[in-house]
């Protein structure tokens, strides 16, 4: 059979459809793509701002598909038999970590993987690296990646956010327990509206979600938060933070806020939402967009606070967002805001650079249909 695909050819652009003949080892899995997300990761990849990537590229992390073939007697992540048409989601595609060295197993830091392998398919025989491999019609996962699939029974629309929900499961675990908790979210894209979901299942007594635009803080309240603040309506970062507090017990500030904006900016910004010895969980900074500035006395010294930077995600997140993925069910998938055809890749890519517009429409989750030419 053969492939087809968008390939990044180079910074800021352009994709070019290729096509290539699929090679799959007798202990492959292929999966053919349903959808791929597109994520603010792959945008910095695009404008060249992603710490390692080098052109071209084959983007796409964010993967639902259905087995096409499977090695005899294959099962998923969990021991569960896994069957040609089953629909599954994948903890990592084609990021090459080994998963036993100490990075991998003692530090839980896969993206320090000593023997880390920089995949990629030979595309009109040269060879194209592969952030993901999604935006293409068929994905080919080799041991280990094989190894780590997830059968599921929601839709694809629901499950194409299998991946952005392990970003919050990390982000809520990592952090202080929640039960009774206040918190903050800041950033309402698809990532911080599911960590909304995620710290109520988590137990957070009020949820405070800060971002825009009014869609998307409509979604926050469906996911459960219980305040929402504009930042277009309130663009004074002080006076957000005044908000902020009133909403908390006794204006002392939250025990906790999830930075997932992915503004510098909204550092210092979050630490002044933070009760003494509240906690910031900074996972928005996931490529080099600049320095954040803040007073390390009087913003965080003073008061106790912690930062504590997320990256990495271990085989553990992945598999309890599986599960929270059975749970929440298609409840999460009106966060899909658009399916695109594959030769639209770059439309939607730009769609997540500030306007958060696309065919007129807000955008919250944009994502591409590998077989929708």
């Amino acid at each position: 059979m053969n492939n087809i695909g968008a390939v990044l050819t180079k910074q800021n652009g352009p994709f070019e459809i290729r096509e290539w003949p699929v090679t799959a080892g007798p202990d492959d899995v292929v999966i053919e793509i349903e959808l791929t997300g597109l994520c603010g990761s792959d945008l910095h990849v695009y404008r060249g701002e992603w710490v390692g990537a080098s052109f071209p590229l084959l983007l796409g992390h964010e993967n639902v598909g259905t087995v096409v073939r499977h090695p005899a007697g294959h099962r998923d992540v969990l021991g569960l038999p896994v069957r040609e048409g089953d629909r599954v989601v994948m903890t990592t595609a084609y990021f090459g970590e080994c998963g036993r060295c100490y990075e991998c197993a003692e530090l839980a830091a896969p993206w320090m993987c000593r023997y880390r392998t920089a995949n990629s398919v030979l595309v009109d025989g040269r060879p194209v690296g592969l952030f993901g491999g999604g935006l293409a019609r068929y994905l080919v996962l080799s041991p280990p990646e094989s190894r780590t699939l997830f059968t599921t029974s929601v839709s694809a629309s629901a499950a194409v956010l299998h991946e952005p929900l392990s970003v919050a499961v990390q982000m809520v675990m990592g952090g202080p327990p929640l039960l009774g908790a206040e918190v903050v979210v800041q950033g309402t894209g698809a990532i911080g509206l599911l960590t909304v979901a995620v710290a109520k299942l988590g137990g957070a007594a009020t949820v405070i979600a800060v971002g825009g635009p009014p869609e998307r803080l409509k979604l926050a309240r469906e996911m459960g938060a219980d305040v929402t603040v504009d930042i277009a309506e309130v663009p004074d970062a002080e006076e957000r933070g005044r908000i902020v507090r009133e909403h908390t017990v006794g204006g002392h500030g939250a025990d906790v806020a999830y930075e997932i904006a992915g503004v510098p900016s909204a550092v210092r910004e979050g630490l002044t939402y933070l009760k003494p010895s509240g906690v910031l969980m900074e996972a928005g900074a996931a490529a080099d967009v600049g320095e954040a500035r803040f007073n390390p006395h009087l913003d965080l010294q003073r008061w106790r606070r912690q930062i504590i930077g997320v990256r990495g995600r271990t085989l553990r997140d992945f598999t309890i967002a599986g599960r929270l993925l059975e749970r929440l069910g298609d409840s999460i998938a009106p966060l899909v805001s658009h399916r695109l055809p594959l030769h639209r890749t770059e439309d939607g890519l730009r769609s997540l650079g500030g306007a958060y517009t696309l065919d007129g429409e807000p955008v919250t989750k944009v994502t591409v249909s590998p077989s929708d030419q």
